[in-house]
């Protein structure tokens, strides 16, 4: 049985309140990356769970003794981040917490750290690549570019690059920065230091060198020349006759020449613009010259032979008058019209190198060559001659109709220029007409010719140029020397008896003879024969006494290798 006590009573403690989040603001945005974390005090409680996380609620909590917190390692930029602080009871299970409410803030974005072009950068190209450090949890960039600083417009990108989509101004300095966009904060940008760069200067306009402006007398093939210019992508070449040119050829090197020949005595205009690599090849041009080509050289003038001349030397002198400027002149000659088969000559005269064909037709002209164009060639008027036939020898001894002509004359003649030699008829028949070759203005028959006979000549010349074709002498005539006499004995008489042993025999004297040759002896005829001078003869030695003697008498033909006449 029991025996109670007295009731007494007690009442349990009451749990520590959930603290009171002061820090961050619920929706904070650009929180630092190690906020510190706060909240109110609480009384009686065992002390802090601060949960932090992206999840809502955060479930993972972290300790804490005082009333703020600072993560140990950086957050992530531009989250989301859930956080609430829970108090702890000491009196109740082993500290049951007391959760304040949950709040959020997101962290913030980092400014862009730019890296290229690198600041006061110069020659930068007008096609810049503007590159910059990634930045995690933004929205993208904003690249601001002009040439204020800083500058005001901006254009949007999504990689770490950008190029503007126009080229810049050459030699100009422009100002860049890049904001990054927080996604957690309207986008709210975080730039990034101003820079700056200046653009690569353009290639300077080119220097015309030559033709020399307002040139004149120039060569209708040309050489332009020009003064380098550093940094160029090559050159454009503008010629033509409208000023400015505006026909242009693309060159690498400084000079140029058309590939067509240029009109004569035009005024050309020209001008050379260097192009810049760093611009799309944007052109600087030069100054605008112009040049005038030569005229052409004027056609020569043909003096002589003059035009349809006869009787024209087979080796002619063609000449003309000078022409100025001409390169030197191409001959013509021939017999067609107009002749086609040309002759270099650096003077005003030619002479051709073999005979021409007597008798015959040619044409001629002389063209001047421009040396302006390539050696173009104005012609002259066609001309005309025809050349001599070849002369006839001119016939000189024995004289027309000569009589007494020796049995072996030397027919003679004038030479004749250009003959390929002669041909010398001689003969009883007029004209004659059996020939001999001979090269000299003379010849002797080979064999002695008839005595007393008449006999007739001529001689060809022989046309070299033509087939050999003959042009012959007038025929001329001359007579031979009858043969002299035989002579007449006189003494002793014939069949005579009783004659002295040194006879002196005699004849009668013969006209025309060469001296007579006297033949004594036993036999009938004599044979042995003694030449004589006079009209008599005695033997050098005493004759055999009481014997019968012959003896005859011989006259000498002196135009017939002494021919004798018994």
């Amino acid at each position: 049985k029991e025996a109670a006590s007295v009731v007494s009573s007690f009442t349990t403690a009451t749990p520590p309140a959930a603290p009171t989040l002061l820090s961050p603001a619920t929706g904070a945005a650009g929180s630092s990356l190690t906020p510190t974390l706060s909240w109110s005090a609480v009384s009686g409680t065992a002390g802090y769970t601060v949960y932090l996380g992206t999840t809502n609620p955060p479930a993972t909590g972290i300790p804490a003794g005082g009333t703020s917190y600072t993560p140990a390692t950086p957050l992530t930029a531009g989250t989301i981040y859930y956080w609430m602080v829970a108090s702890r009871d000491p009196n109740n299970n082993n500290n049951k917490e007391a959760n304040s409410t949950v709040w959020s803030f997101s962290t913030a974005v980092p400014a862009p750290s730019l890296v290229s072009p690198a600041a006061g950068a110069t020659g930068v190209p007008l096609t810049p690549t503007l590159g910059w450090n990634a930045v995690t949890g933004t929205a993208g960039y904003t690249v601001y570019l002009g040439t204020t600083n800083p500058p005001a417009t901006g254009a949007s990108a999504a990689t770490t690059s950008f190029t503007p989509t126009a080229a810049l101004t050459p030699g100009t300095t422009y100002y860049w920065t890049v904001a990054s966009r927080d996604p957690n904060n309207g986008n709210k940008e975080a730039n990034s230091p101003v820079s700056s760069f200046t653009t690569v200067a353009p290639p300077p306009a080119p220097v015309l060198v030559s033709p020399a402006n307002a040139a004149t007398g120039v060569s209708v093939t040309p050489t332009l020349s020009w003064n380098a210019v550093a940094g160029t992508n090559g050159y454009t070449v503008y010629l033509g006759t409208a000023n400015p040119p505006t026909v242009g050829t693309q060159v690498n090197s400084t000079a140029f020449s058309p590939a067509a020949a240029l009109a004569e005595g035009t005024t050309y205009y020209w001008m050379v613009a260097s192009r810049d690599p760093n611009n799309n090849n944007a052109e600087v041009n030069s100054a605008v010259w112009s040049f005038t080509t030569a005229s052409p050289p004027v056609a020569p003038t043909l003096v002589a032979p003059v035009n349809s001349a006869t009787g024209v030397a087979v080796t002619p002198t063609l000449t003309w008058n000078a022409v100025t400027g001409t390169n030197g002149y191409t001959v013509y000659l021939g017999t067609a019209n107009p002749p086609t088969t040309g002759v270099s000559a650096t003077s005003t005269s030619y002479a051709p190198a073999t005979a021409l064909t007597s008798g015959t037709t040619y044409y001629w002209m002389v063209a001047s060559r421009d040396p302006n164009n390539n050696n173009k060639e104005s012609n002259s008027a066609v001309w005309s001659f025809t050349t001599a036939a070849l002369a006839a020898p001119t016939l000189v001894s024995p004289v027309n109709s000569a009589t007494g002509v020796a049995l072996t004359p030397t027919l003679t003649w004038n030479a004749v220029t250009g003959t390929n030699g002669y041909t010398v008829y001689l003969g009883t028949a007029n004209p004659p007409t059996a020939g001999v070759s001979a090269t000299s203005t003379s010849y002797t028959p080979a064999t002695a010719l008839t005595a007393g006979t008449q006999y007739y000549w001529m001689v060809a010349s022989r046309d070299p140029n033509n087939n050999n074709k003959e042009t012959n002498s007038a025929v001329w005539s001359f007579t031979t020397a009858a043969a002299p006499v035989a002579p007449t004995l006189v003494a002793p008489a014939n069949s005579a008896t009783g004659v002295a042993v040194t006879p002196t025999l005699t004849w009668n004297a013969v006209t025309g003879t060469n001296g007579y040759t006297v033949y004594l002896g036993t036999t009938n005829p004599p044979t042995t024969g003694v030449s004589a001078t006079s009209t008599s003869y005695t033997p050098a030695t005493a004759l055999t006494a009481g014997t019968a003697y012959y003896w005859m008498v011989a006259s000498r033909d002196p135009n017939n290798n002494n021919k004798e006449s018994n």
